[in-house]
C-alpha cells in the first residue's frame, strides 16, 4: 500500500539547509515567475525533511532583465484571504544582517520560513522573465494537507503535473488513512460546495473557481468532483510548482495531492 504523508499548516518544522553533494538531491526544477500576482509551490519536497525552507527558494530574471532587492516578493495568506506575512528576496548589497542575499520578512530580518509539502503561497514579480528555482527530492508518497477553515494557501509540490480531478476532500481521515466524507467524532459531512479550489488572476483578483461536488448533485449524473463555474466536470491541471487556493467551510477538513511518481 502507498504511504501517505501527513502535513498540517500549523505545523512547526525545523529549517534544513539543501546539501548539494547530497545524494538525495535529484535535481532542480524551475517554475516561471508572471510578471504580477501568481500562486506557487516548492516543486519538490526538501532534503531531510519534508519542509522546504525559504531560503533555499532561488529567484532569477531573465535576458536582459536586472533583479534588485523588493523585486520579488511570497506572501503568505491569512484564512480571510488577507496577506499575512511578506518575505521580500534582497540583494547581498542590501542585506541588513551582511549575510549575503535571501529573503527577508516585514521587519527587515532574514525570515525564518519553511513550506510544508501541499502548501503554496502568493508570489508577486516585477519581472517579465522571471523564474524560481528549488531543489530536493521526489515525493513518492500522497500528501494529505490538513485545511483549515475559510482560506487555504496550498500547491503542487510533486516534480509532476496533476489535475484537479485528482484531488480528493473529506472532513476527517480513518486509521488507513482515507479520507472521510462524515466524520462520527466531529458530527461533520462533506456536502456539495463546502470546499472550493480558486486560482488568482495576475493582479491578484480570483479567476477560476472549483466545487466540489458530491455524485448525488453532480450535473453530468458521474461521481463526486469538481465541477467549474459553468456547471462542467474540471480537470484543470495544475504543473510542477504551481499553486492554488483552497476554501473550506469545515472546522476539521482535508486534501489528498497525488504522489508524482
Amino acid at each position: 500500500m502507498k504511504k501517505v504523508m501527513f502535513t498540517a499548516a500549523a505545523a512547526l518544522c525545523a529549517t534544513v539547509g539543501f546539501a548539494i553533494e547530497s545524494a538525495n538531491i535529484v535535481g532542480y526544477k524551475d517554475t516561471a515567475a508572471i510578471t504580477g500576482i501568481s500562486q506557487k509551490s516548492s516543486a519538490f519536497d526538501g532534503v531531510s525533511t519534508a519542509a522546504t525552507d525559504i531560503q533555499n527558494i532561488i529567484p532569477k530574471v531573465g535576458e536582459g532583465e536586472e533583479l534588485y532587492s523588493g523585486g520579488f516578493v511570497i506572501m503568505t495568506l491569512t484564512d480571510g484571504g488577507e496577506t499575512g506575512t511578506s518575505y521580500f528576496y534582497t540583494l547581498a548589497v542590501d542585506a541588513s544582517d551582511g549575510l549575503g542575499a535571501g529573503w527577508f520578512d516585514d521587519a527587515g530580518q532574514r525570515a525564518v520560513k519553511t513550506f510544508l509539502p501541499g502548501e503554496g503561497f502568493v508570489l508577486s514579480s516585477d519581472y517579465e522573465n522571471g523564474t524560481l528555482t528549488t531543489a530536493g527530492t521526489v515525493a513518492n508518497e500522497d500528501t494529505v494537507f490538513a485545511l483549515s477553515t475559510g482560506i487555504n494557501s496550498c500547491g503542487n509540490t510533486t516534480a509532476g503535473q496533476f489535475g484537479i480531478n485528482q484531488l480528493t476532500v473529506g472532513v476527517g481521515i480513518d486509521a488507513e488513512g482515507n479520507l472521510l466524507t462524515l466524520n462520527t467524532d466531529s458530527g461533520e459531512e462533506l456536502y456539495t460546495g463546502g470546499i472550493v479550489g480558486m486560482t488568482l488572476t495576475d493582479g491578484g483578483e480570483t479567476a477560476e473557481s472549483f466545487f466540489y461536488t458530491l455524485a448525488a448533485d453532480a450535473p453530468d449524473g458521474g461521481t463526486d468532483g469538481w465541477f467549474d463555474d459553468a456547471g462542467e466536470r474540471s480537470s484543470k491541471p495544475f504543473a510542477a510548482g504551481e499553486g492554488f487556493i483552497i476554501s473550506s467551510d469545515y472546522a476539521e477538513s482535508y486534501i489528498k495531492i497525488p504522489s508524482a511518481l
